[in-house]
């Protein structure tokens, strides 16, 4: 049994050094640039890529440009959000794994007539969330 206030298995942590530290490596590795534009915020996060009926979580890195939100495990680009289409975002609290609720940002988005939304989990979801509603208020 953990400690209250220790660190879980998938718990993204910004108060463990290790952590920082390792974070700040790998952000000397993310891309500038995707399809040329420019990287406005990246990190390591979540994406579920379940259905209603059953989360799938994926770890990876979410990568925000002027146009896009993008995901990728890898090398690999697995999920892919044009700012134009998203809707609107909500931070709130769902469960990460039975018994265990993590903080989230809920992306709000359409592909045609369907609207859709992903949920994505990381350390500062509210500084998502206000980087991706300011874009939304430029486009419009």
């Amino acid at each position: 049994m953990q400690e209250k206030g220790a660190q879980g298995r998938f718990k993204l942590a910004k108060a463990n050094k290790i952590e920082s530290a390792l974070g700040s490596v790998r952000r000397l590795g993310y891309p500038k640039h995707i399809d040329g534009e420019a990287v406005l915020e990246g990190g390591q996060a979540a994406w579920d890529g379940g259905s209603v009926f059953k989360s799938s979580w994926k770890m990876g890195q979410l990568f925000l440009t002027k146009d896009k939100l993008a995901f990728y495990q890898g090398q690999n680009q697995i999920k892919e959000i044009q700012v134009s289409a998203i809707t609107g975002t909500e931070v709130l609290e769902r469960n990460w794994v039975p018994g265990r609720k993590t903080t989230q940002l809920c992306v709000f988005f359409e592909r045609g007539e369907i609207r859709r939304k992903a949920f994505y989990s990381f350390d500062d979801a509210g500084l998502w969330r206000d980087l991706i509603e300011n874009l939304i208020a430029e486009e419009r």
